[in-house]
C-alpha cells in the first residue's frame, strides 16, 4: 500500500511526518510541551499572546540500526533525543512513514522538459487548505471503537490531505477512499 501513494504529498495544519530526527537539544527545557501544545492546538503562546499557526512539523533522519533488530529491540522512535522521548509528544504525529520504503531519487525521475513552477503549486495548495475532505470517509466507511480521538483526528486529515492531492476535484469513489484510507491507518499505526 505504501509504495501506491506518493509520501512527499501532504496536507495538514498539524500533519506530521516522522523517520527519526537525532541530535536536537533545547536550550528551553519547555521546548516539547510547547510543540505538543502546538500539534494539539495549532497555537502557540508567545508571552502573553496566543500566535495560530498553519504550518506542519516534519521530522526527517536516520536510523542507526537494520529495522527488524531496532523493532525487536526497542521502537522505531528510539533515535530520537531523551528529551523528546515523550508518548503524548508521538502520540500527536499523524503519520510515520518509514523512509527503506521510499524509492530512491533516480536520474530517470528527472526532466530536461518543462515543469511545474514551484509558486503555482504553493498558491494551490494554499488554497486547497481551504477545502475539507474528510467527511469522504463518513461516506462509504465507519471508523472502529479501537481509535482514540487522536487517531481518528490523525486519519481524518491524511485522508483529506490524500483526497484533495490526488482528486481535487472531489470526483473519488469508494475504492479511492478505501486506498486512501488504508495507507492513512497504515502510517497512524
Amino acid at each position: 500500500m505504501l509504495e501506491d501513494l506518493h509520501p512527499l504529498f501532504w496536507r495538514g495544519r498539524r500533519q506530521q511526518l516522522a523517520d527519526v530526527f537525532p541530535g536536537i537539544s533545547f536550550k528551553d527545557k519547555d521546548g516539547v510541551q510547547i510543540m505538543k501544545d502546538y500539534m494539539a492546538s495549532g497555537s502557540f503562546a508567545r508571552g502573553r499572546d496566543s500566535i495560530n499557526a498553519y504550518a506542519a512539523m516534519v521530522f526527517v533522519g536516520n536510523i542507526n540500526q537494520p529495522v527488524d533488530t531496532l523493532v525487536k529491540t526497542s521502537h522505531l522512535f528510539a533515535p530520537f533525543p531523551d528529551t523528546m522521548i515523550d508518548s503524548a509528544f508521538f502520540d500527536r504525529f499523524h503519520a510515520y512513514i518509514p523512509g527503506w520504503e521510499i524509492p530512491k531519487m533516480r536520474p530517470e525521475f528527472f526532466t530536461n522538459q518543462y515543469g511545474l513552477i514551484v509558486d503555482y503549486l504553493a498558491e494551490w495548495l494554499r488554497e486547497m487548505r481551504k477545502r475539507n475532505f474528510g467527511d469522504a470517509i463518513n461516506k462509504y466507511f465507519k471508523l472502529g471503537r479501537d481509535l482514540n480521538q487522536r487517531d481518528t483526528i490523525a486519519v481524518t486529515h491524511t485522508v483529506s490531505g490524500l483526497l484533495k492531492l490526488l482528486y481535487p476535484n472531489e470526483e473519488y469513489d469508494k475504492d479511492a477512499v478505501r486506498r486512501c484510507l488504508e495507507y492513512a491507518l497504515e502510517a497512524r499505526r
